[in-house]
């Protein structure tokens, strides 16, 4: 059997605003629980609040994604601090409208109201793709860092809407 299979792993550029904000939460749940031992007990319900929130999200600083194509299927997974995996989504390949470079004139047909999901690593002057899904809910445009052998595996399964340039 000839089974096409591509896995691709895309680390999401980690931003220093988030983790700026996870250490002043951190700080803020530690003064609530000390104001709250001594001074004024509720701040305690504050400080439990607070630290399994901050436990939340500091579980989600560092984002991979993970594409996985199979025989005309786009798996997506996000894994969180390279711990917890998470499914994303799974297109098929006949809901594939469009797949193009960014910027390419192929995607002027298509409405760029559509919803945008961005899984790629963030980092600017990197290329991606942009692919146009359609769904049960809309379109879907998804911004994808591909390689070249990922779209053309992609192009076999579907050549009239995959664009290389």
């Amino acid at each position: 059997m000839n089974d096409l299979y591509e896995e691709i792993l895309i680390s999401r550029k980690e931003n220093p605003i988030d983790r700026i904000i996870v250490i002043a939460l951190y700080v803020l749940c530690a003064a609530c629980l000390v104001l709250g031992l001594f001074i004024y007990f509720p701040l305690l319900i504050a400080a439990i609040a607070l630290g399994v929130f901050c436990w939340y999200r500091s579980g989600r600083l560092h984002v991979e994604y993970e594409y996985a194509y199979t025989n005309g299927q786009l798996d997506i997974d996000a894994i969180y601090n390279a711990a917890k995996r998470k499914h994303l989504a799974t297109y098929e390949v006949e809901q594939l409208l469009c797949l193009a470079p960014a910027g390419s004139v192929a995607l002027a047909n298509y409405p760029r109201d559509a919803k945008v999901q961005d899984y790629t690593s963030g980092q600017e002057n990197t290329p991606y793709y942009v692919a146009i899904y359609q769904t049960d809910k809309g379109q879907s445009r998804l911004h994808l860092e591909l390689t070249s052998s990922a779209v053309n595996n992609m192009r076999m399964h579907n050549p009239r809407n995959v664009f290389l340039h």
